[in-house]
C-alpha cells in the first residue's frame, strides 16, 4: 500500500524542472525583474492522488492508495524519529509539511506561458524522462 495523509484531494500544479531552470534564466536576464514575484506552475491542476497514480504508473508500481487521517500522522511524528535510529527506513516529515498537503497549491494554467512565453511540459511526460 501507499499511505497518503489525508484525502489526497488538494491540487497541485507540478513543475519539470527543466521549464523551472528556463524561467529562471529568463527573470536572470531581465533587468527588470527584480523586486518582482513570480507565480511558477506547470500546465495542469493535478490533485495529490493523481500525482501518485502518474509517478506509480509510470514505475510499474502496483499499489493501492490508503488514505490515514492527517491527525493520526502527525500523532505518530515522534515514532519515526526513533524508528530511523533504529535503522527503519522511513522518510521524515513534519506537521507543516502535512498541512501543505491539505491545501491547494496552484496558480494560473497559462502563467508560465504567459510570463515567460513557453507553454511547459505536461508532468506526465517529465515524470516519463525522469523515470
Amino acid at each position: 500500500m501507499v499511505p497518503v495523509p489525508g484525502s489526497g484531494n488538494a491540487r497541485f500544479q507540478p513543475l519539470s524542472i527543466d521549464d523551472w531552470v528556463r524561467a529562471f534564466m529568463k527573470i536572470l536576464k531581465d533587468t527588470s525583474a527584480c523586486n518582482e514575484i513570480y507565480e511558477f506552475g506547470g500546465p495542469g491542476h493535478l490533485t495529490y492522488n493523481e500525482i501518485l497514480q502518474i509517478i506509480m504508473k509510470e514505475m510499474g508500481i502496483k499499489k493501492p492508495l490508503v488514505h490515514i487521517p492527517v491527525g493520526l500522522v502527525k500523532a505518530g511524528i515522534p515514532l519515526t524519529y526513533l524508528f530511523r535510529k533504529l535503522g527503519m527506513k522511513i522518510p521524515p516529515v513534519s506537521a507543516e509539511q502535512l498541512n501543505l498537503l491539505q491545501r491547494d497549491n496552484i496558480t494560473d494554467i497559462d502563467s508560465m506561458e504567459r510570463l515567460f512565453g513557453f507553454k511547459p511540459e505536461p508532468f506526465e511526460k517529465a515524470i516519463k524522462k525522469a523515470v
